[in-house]
């Protein structure tokens, strides 16, 4: 009886370890500010900001099509866009708000910018960061300026899109109408 409660004692204090230590944290507050910190490592220059999230929130490299599965719809992350950015790589993030996919796009072997694709708008993202709303190729858009660039975030396929890095507003026009649905 005794080795019995032992075991079930054992297995509680393992179970809420798991839980409470194992799991990440899902404290959207805290997602806010580690998106900030990945904000701030990207307008730094910093080559390992890409991985900011993907460390914190259990990246996993995904295929095109896996990531189309865990959004529940067809990523619109298209393996080249605008002419020259190329996949680098795609991450699942199991983040507070949803399954995210991060696509990181690199042209001439450089990270260019990162795109997020996730279910709901998540503006507060940016935080305090001043951010103006604006229609980019009929979508409406919430753009922030960076150091060296912008970010912004808009509607696509039932779901939204975020981009950090798109060198001005002509870019972000421009990717915004590449990143249809097919």
């Amino acid at each position: 009886m005794a080795a019995l409660m032992a075991t079930v004692a054992v297995l509680v204090v393992g179970l809420m370890t798991w839980q409470f230590v194992g799991a990440p944290p899902h404290s959207h507050e805290e997602m806010v500010q580690v998106f900030g910190e990945f904000l701030n490592a990207y307008e730094q220059g910093e080559t390992s900001a890409v991985d900011v999230l993907a460390r914190k929130y259990r990246g996993t490299l995904v295929s095109e099509a896996a990531a189309s599965s865990a959004l529940k719809r067809a990523t619109v992350a298209r393996p080249v866009v605008l002419g020259r950015h190329e996949v680098a790589q795609r991450y699942l993030l199991k983040m507070p708000c949803c399954d995210c996919v991060q696509t990181n796009y690199a042209a001439s072997g450089k990270t260019s910018f990162v795109l997020f694709e996730h279910e709901k708008e998540q503006a507060e993202w940016f935080h305090t960061r001043p951010m103006i709303r604006a229609e980019c190729h009929g979508k409406a858009c919430c753009l922030v300026q960076l150091k060296n660039g912008l970010a912004a975030t808009w509607p696509v396929d039932g779901g939204y899109a975020t981009v950090v890095g798109v060198r001005d507003v002509t870019e972000l026009e421009r990717l915004v109408g590449a990143l249809q649905p097919l």
